[in-house]
């Protein structure tokens, strides 16, 4: 891993949230702590790191990292999916002030077609 301490830093306080996050939540539609998570994982992860997070134990850890693999490498990310869309893993999810259950499966689906 490059910079492994950062990531592991990362990779454990997305896990500690344990949520999916939009980029703005709440009323006052501030910057979600999960999203600044998001792009320090963008900034410390490698592919390859990526690649192993897809199969971390948390379900949000998971789903960010496919996140930051359709961002940084789509076409490794689109060879990925057939492991994340089998994925059944409750995960909270917040987009705006809107919460509710969701799963890994689902929210990686609608990252894989550009809604989020």
């Amino acid at each position: 891993m490059r910079s492994g301490d950062s990531v592991k830093q990362v990779v454990e306080a997305i896990a500690a949230n344990n949520k999916y996050e939009s980029i703005q939540v709440g009323f006052a539609g501030s910057i979600s702590a999960q999203y600044r998570n998001y792009q320090r994982l963008l900034r410390f992860a490698t592919d390859k790191d990526l690649l192993l997070l897809i199969r971390h134990k948390n379900p949000a850890v998971r789903v960010y990292a496919f996140k930051a693999l359709l961002h940084i490498n789509r076409k490794l990310a689109s060879s990925m999916y057939n492991i994340i869309k089998a994925d059944t893993a409750s995960i909270f999810t917040l987009y705006g002030c809107i919460g509710g259950q969701s799963t890994v499966a689902s929210v990686a689906y609608s990252l894989s077609t550009g809604w989020d």
